[in-house]
């Protein structure tokens, strides 16, 4: 009786050995503007470098985080690449790439800046007859001239493997999140249902009564 006990014990256990959160080597996410964990404001926001709407939102929550400053608001932005999106998981893996360079913030950001000013260029339709390694070497090219890394090295990263598991990792978070498109976003932990081209003016209607609470 007592082996069947603490075999059904062991059963029970199985769904959250297996069923646990994937864990990453470093908290997910980039901070915006050395963003102060200690600010009363602390934004999400779930971005894919190919989607448009994710185009569309990422100047304005830049613009809204320095209307505030560093020590009021901390923006966090999260890398999501979605599946319709043929090469946003490239995109992706090369911000993980380039943090493994030890590239700077401002860099990292430039790079961003560059896959969203360059995103025609890759979303869907202009690749479909490009091979996965022609689309890769077109990132690289764009990445050196955002951050100036090596094009050969940043090709080199977007086929390692260790990067390749970390990006996936980052994915299976936002799902954890219940975060299934972009831009998703998320203030001091609780999803807003903010639109993609919401103004400054429209997320300070959210925010102000937060700070003066």
């Amino acid at each position: 009786m007592k082996q069947a006990i603490n075999i059904i014990a062991l059963l029970a256990l199985i769904p959250i050995i297996y069923g646990q959160t994937p864990i990453l080597p470093r908290p997910d996410g980039y901070v915006y503007h050395n963003g102060s964990p200690k600010a009363p404001i602390q934004m999400e926001a779930f971005i894919d470098l190919v989607c448009p709407d994710s185009k569309t939102a990422w100047p304005i929550l830049k613009k809204l985080a320095d209307s505030y400053g560093p020590d009021k608001l901390s923006l966090t932005f999260h890398i999501n690449p979605l599946v319709f999106h043929r090469q946003a998981y490239y995109a992706a893996m090369g911000v993980r790439a380039l943090v493994a360079a030890n590239v700077s913030t401002h860099q990292l950001f430039n790079y961003m800046d560059t896959m969203f000013k360059n995103q025609s260029q890759f979303y869907n339709k202009p690749t479909l007859k490009m091979s996965g390694l022609q689309v890769i070497q077109a990132y690289a090219k764009l990445a050196h001239k955002a951050s100036g890394v090596s094009a050969i090295k940043f090709a080199k990263a977007l086929q390692n493997s260790f990067i390749d598991h970390n990006t996936r990792l980052s994915s299976k978070l936002a799902w954890e999140r219940g975060v299934t498109g972009t831009p998703n976003y998320f203030i001091n932990g609780i999803r807003v249902m903010g639109q993609p081209n919401w103004t400054v003016k429209q997320w300070k209607k959210v925010i102000d009564p937060l700070i003066t609470a």
